[in-house]
């Protein structure tokens, strides 16, 4: 299996690029698409950049959602989902933030997604 690269276009659709080119691209650019949290959790959504579909079958699996909690010295994971398209991912990071960051006083949001 070839793995496959992908930037984003300025409508955040993808278009696959060669390796160097992301290489070169990814080095730079900013991939948050949406960060919420308090100071016990946050949810964090990216774009990865890199298909992380099963066996390059189906569309590129290439957004994700983490989801932590602070134990102190360390943060532990608590959910992790991976989307294909840009829409899929921040609907994600809302039911994330609304499943796993009850309080709303303590909702904070960084980038790209109001809740």
């Amino acid at each position: 299996m070839e793995l496959r690269y992908y930037l984003l276009n300025e409508d955040h659709s993808l278009r696959q690029v060669p390796l160097m080119e992301w290489s070169d691209a990814f080095e730079v650019m900013d991939r948050t698409i949406a960060w919420s949290g308090n100071a016990n959790k946050y949810v964090s959504t990216i774009f990865l950049g890199m298909d992380h579909s099963l066996f390059g079958e189906g569309p590129p699996i290439v957004f994700e959602t983490m989801v932590f909690v602070n134990e102190g010295t360390y943060n532990q994971e608590l959910d992790q989902i991976r989307y294909s398209s840009w829409a899929a991912a921040q609907a994600g990071h809302k039911r994330c933030v609304k499943k796993y960051l009850i309080n709303q006083k303590t909702r904070v949001t960084r980038v790209g997604v109001d809740i």
